[in-house]
């Protein structure tokens, strides 16, 4: 039996107590539907984004860096990374261009890779997100709409069946916590399974009848913290928090001022993919990551007047006791970053990576020179990326 997180009134506030994780039997806490009130009295952390801090450079902001190349032959190539978990000592890097999941020692030295292409048990259409839930690995195909399930040593367990198309995948206290398309009858954007695949709870309901665009690299996405997972719908800037017990709640908006899509808006999609094509919108994309007092974010502003590329992304880090904002808008080696991809929770450090070329080598090298670190000092292109650790 499945329980319904938010009247369709309104989708940030919970409709009742209801009970979350049934074999816990933890109570699933949230207030009444009630539009004058917030669904709890939980902090929001207003980010203004145009009141950030400029001038400073990465490097003297960070309080620690690490710089890991991973495995570069014949058996290895990685065309993008999408998400990065470290368990016991290990990168789970995936690569969802290439459907490939591979697993990489603290050193960058490959393991073991995961690449089981086909329809029979064990195998994949495509390969789209995973999450690690009590040393079993979780893979999630949306083509095949199914979930593999793994041991960490990359032995076949079983599949669940699902049907519908789930986007993402986090661990949610020993459970699934399902990101979905707009593909789905339930019309909602987040689910909750156990770990034999039966629906808990389901959340963010959307419109019937809207346009099922999807967005999936563009905006709105799923990312593990250590309440449990953030949560963002497409074309918003808010940032939810779902707790492990339950409990949901908006923690961060991104206050651009102007040129943002309107909140009562985030479901005409056409419309949102127009003015992003124009260059026209400052918004959140699917990149965001969260360590015990800093929200690492990436957003896309809106288009200069001279340009004529209508993206133009930049990474934001938010520190929320301070209740300030980093841009690092001048400096060549922030700029390099991609992500963040994951984080190290028990050391509150994020991972970005670097997709290297012959030019980013360079800067990478005089910026490790700089900190004097000259012993991961890089002497040849590689074509992998590199994974960049660090906190603040």
């Amino acid at each position: 039996m499945s329980r319904d997180w938010f009247c369709h009134g309104s989708l940030f506030w919970p409709m009742k107590q209801l009970k979350f994780l049934l074999i816990l039997n933890i109570l699933f806490l949230v207030s009444a539907c009630n539009n004058k009130k917030e669904s709890s009295e939980r902090e929001l952390f207003e980010v203004n984004v145009n009141a950030s801090i400029k001038g400073e450079t990465f490097i003297n902001t960070i309080d620690d860096i690490k710089i890991v190349q991973l495995q570069q032959d014949s058996s290895v190539h990685i065309s993008q990374i999408d998400k990065v978990i470290y368990e016991d000592s290990e990168f789970y890097v995936l690569d969802s261009e290439l459907d490939n999941l591979f697993v990489f020692d603290k050193n960058g030295k490959l393991n073991r890779k995961i690449s089981q292409f086909g329809n029979g048990p064990g195998e994949y259409a495509d390969l789209n997100d995973f999450t690690i839930i009590n040393n079993e690995l979780n893979l999630l195909s949306r083509d095949g709409m199914k979930i593999i399930q793994f041991d960490l040593s990359g032995s076949f367990l079983k599949n669940i069946k699902l049907d519908y198309n789930p986007l993402l995948i986090e661990n949610l206290n020993g459970n699934l916590g399902l990101y979905l398309t707009y593909f789905n009858e339930d019309n909602v954007n987040f689910k909750v399974l156990d770990k034999t695949g039966e629906t808990i709870s389901k959340g963010f309901p959307f419109p019937k009848g809207i346009f099922p665009m999807s967005l999936r690299y563009i905006t709105g996405s799923l990312s593990a913290n250590n309440l449990g997972v953030l949560y963002s719908e497409p074309s918003s800037s808010y940032i939810h928090q779902v707790d492990e017990n339950g409990e949901v709640y908006k923690k961060y908006y991104l206050n651009f001022e102007d040129n943002f899509f309107p909140e009562e808006e985030r479901y005409d999609f056409r419309k949102f993919f127009a003015e992003i094509q124009k260059g026209n919108l400052n918004f959140l994309t699917n990149y965001f990551a969260e360590t015990d007092n800093v929200l690492s974010f990436r957003y896309n502003k809106k288009k200069p007047p001279q340009s004529l590329i209508p993206i133009h992304q930049q990474n934001g880090y938010y520190f929320k006791k301070q209740n300030k904002l980093y841009v690092f808008e001048n400096d060549e080696f922030e700029k390099l970053l991609s992500g963040p991809v994951g984080t190290v929770q028990s050391e509150n450090k994020f991972i970005s990576y670097i997709k290297p070329n012959e030019v980013n080598i360079n800067i990478i090298n005089s910026t490790l020179s700089d900190l004097d670190k000259k012993q991961l000092k890089f002497e040849k292109y590689e074509s992998n990326p590199l994974l960049i650790i660090f906190n603040f």
